[in-house]
């Protein structure tokens, strides 16, 4: 009997499931549009373009951001051997960049948490769209195609899903294409 009410015991530590916040606000906004009219009466596509436009906002910004830290990496590195030597990019000049070092550690101290709330801000909005087209869309093939109106997936056209049939194979030159490209990416 008593290694009956152990199972038990050791049976409810199965049942934890550990999600991030992401992934809890994302469970109740699937929750909240699907319950009753709710989506057709708040959210619909006017919400879905609006969500739209504010990833494609927050995309320009993370490469913006982007830039703006490689250029500080760069002017960085450059400064690390200089001490009051002229440094000349595409016709600026910069002069004693080498005393300026703290500052330009210090700006790219600031500049990296800045970028990652801007990317996981991204993510949520992304997420969002998601259940939204999935919403809109309920048919999985359908939605396949349907996601290309409101979001860029632009992987999508070079990395294919799996396919269902197992006999057919991707062609080398694909294989070859996409390993060439992540070591480019990398």
């Amino acid at each position: 009997m008593s290694s009956l009410s152990e199972y038990d015991d050791l049976k409810q530590f199965e049942k934890t499931t550990w999600k991030s916040n992401l992934t809890r606000r994302v469970d109740s906004f699937r929750e909240v549009i699907n319950e009753g009219n709710n989506f057709e009466e708040f959210f619909g596509k006017e919400y879905l373009e609006k969500l739209t436009e504010k990833s494609a906002r927050l995309n320009s910004l993370t490469i913006k951001l982007l830039i703006f830290y490689s250029i500080i990496m760069f002017s960085l590195y450059s400064a690390q051997n200089l001490q009051d030597v002229e440094l000349r990019i595409l016709g600026y000049s910069f002069k004693n960049l080498g005393a300026y070092k703290e500052f330009i550690l210090f700006i790219a101290a600031v500049v990296t948490p800045i970028s990652a709330l801007v990317g996981a801000y991204k993510k949520y909005i992304d997420a969002l769209i998601k259940e939204c087209i999935a919403k809109i869309a309920p048919d999985e093939n359908a939605r396949d195609f349907y996601k290309h109106i409101w979001a860029d997936y632009v992987a999508d056209s070079l990395f294919k899903k799996s396919p269902k049939d197992e006999r057919i194979r991707d062609h080398g030159f694909y294989v070859l294409l996409t390993a060439f490209i992540g070591l480019v990416l990398s």
